[in-house]
């Protein structure tokens, strides 16, 4: 069980990296473009994903949940 949750939690973290990658090409595509509309989308996802990415430093906390 502890290694399907591992599984799970480092899928999580690799989605969690690629929204964050998309999001930093979105952000340079929109200040070229259209700031108003994307930009907050981002911002929206950074504020989503923070907290995911912050799991890989507990791992104790991941293992006993």
């Amino acid at each position: 069980m502890k290694i399907k949750r591992i599984m799970l939690t480092m899928l999580i973290l690799t989605i969690s990296a690629l929204v964050i990658i998309t999001c930093q090409g979105t952000v340079k595509i929109c200040l070229k473009e259209s700031k108003q509309i994307i930009l907050p989308l981002c911002q929206g996802y950074y504020e989503n994903v923070t907290p995911a990415s912050n799991l890989q430093h507990k791992p104790a906390f991941i293992l006993s949940t």
